[in-house]
């Protein structure tokens, strides 16, 4: 698995048509530093880089044409450079407060740092006379000390929302058995490996290893990596997959490990679906993400090893790793897998299907 799989080249199309869609809809000056960023972003952050852009362009342009006679003076795409070019720091700062009311303060501090850096490449480039942001006052955040992760008994209670659901139809039943071990089966690998909800979609039939115990992902970039898996994990891995040699799919050639209803491979959006409402019928007053799964193996992990350095490597995130803390020693990504065990206490699943 990797950057040649079906999987990955098909999500790099589409994400290569969204950037297209983007440029089609903003000014050429725009479209410029965009594309000079093509080789030293990730697709999905040029994007993101993109989207904000255009979302400071339609903000100058509502404000501006408030001063126009005509309301449709200006189109996105036909904004003239000089627009920009005056653009003011009691603009940038108008922008800024709009923000604020808008949205949190991780989206805020990106949205300044892309746009500090547009403006500094036109200013480099002499297509405006000066960088607004760049003399602006940078917000302060106060930082979470505490990563937001389920306790023990919270693990407990998402295990056994999907053990004991029951149906209160025959349509229900027949829906429950086609995906409860399922369910299971991406609660427990996420949140004993602690891989992002992307890489546990991406995952196709051949990347899964029952006899080594690993799996094999797609990180960030398309880089392939080989994740360890514990005993446990491999063993439901394995059951499922002999549920999913059976389970009819809407293409011939599908290699998806999990499967939507429709007999497709699930969407990021299905899994986060998934877990929202795992939690909903057990945790009714917690939100939970794939993000916070996440965050509860890269805290388990810190417990049992006390390696900052190795939770970052686990988790891919190497720079946000000291969030996890403290002291240092040497262990492999092999021994890292059997170092977090986190499976429900309840019956397991597959005495419960009997």
């Amino acid at each position: 698995m990797g950057k040649d799989s079906d999987w990955y080249q098909s999500k790099k199309r589409r994400l290569n048509n969204q950037l297209q869609t983007i440029l089609e809809e903003v000014p050429y000056f725009a479209k410029n530093y965009i594309l000079s960023e093509i080789t030293r972003l990730e697709l999905k952050t040029l994007i993101a880089y993109a989207y904000e852009i255009e979302h400071f362009l339609n903000f100058i342009n509502e404000n501006q044409k408030k001063y126009m006679e005509k309301e449709d003076a200006y189109h996105l795409k036909t904004m003239e450079l000089s627009v920009i070019a005056g653009v003011t720091k009691k603009d940038a700062e108008t922008y800024v407060q709009y923000l604020y009311d808008t949205s949190g303060p991780a989206m805020i501090k990106r949205s300044m740092s892309i746009l500090n850096n547009w403006f500094k490449y036109m200013t480099l480039k002499g297509l405006v006379p000066s960088n607004p942001f760049s003399i602006l006052k940078k917000p302060r955040f106060q930082i979470e000390d505490n990563v937001n992760h389920l306790s023990p008994e919270e693990i407990q209670e998402m295990f056994r929302s999907v053990i004991n659901s029951t149906a209160k139809s025959p349509h229900q039943e027949a829906y429950l058995k086609k995906t409860k071990l399922r369910d299971y089966t991406i609660l427990l690998l996420i949140l004993n490996t602690g891989i992002r909800v992307s890489e546990c979609q991406g995952l196709d039939i051949n990347d899964i290893d029952t006899k080594d115990n690993k799996i094999s992902i797609v990180r960030k970039g398309g880089k392939s990596a080989t994740v360890y898996i514990n005993q446990k994990v491999s063993n439901v891995l394995q059951e499922y997959l002999q549920d999913r040699k059976n389970m009819l799919t809407k293409f011939p050639d599908e290699k998806a490990v999990f499967l939507s209803i429709r007999r497709t491979r699930m969407t990021v959006r299905a899994i986060e679906k998934l877990v929202a409402k795992l939690a909903q019928v057990s945790l009714q007053s917690k939100k939970v993400t794939p993000t916070i799964l996440r965050n509860t193996y890269g805290v388990e992990l810190y417990k049992k090893t006390n390696n900052k350095e190795l939770v970052g490597t686990m988790l891919d995130c190497v720079s946000t790793s000291a969030r996890y803390i403290k002291t240092e020693h040497y262990i492999t990504k092999r021994e890292a897998a059997q170092a977090v065990f986190i499976s429900e206490k309840a019956q397991d699943i597959k005495n419960e299907k009997k």
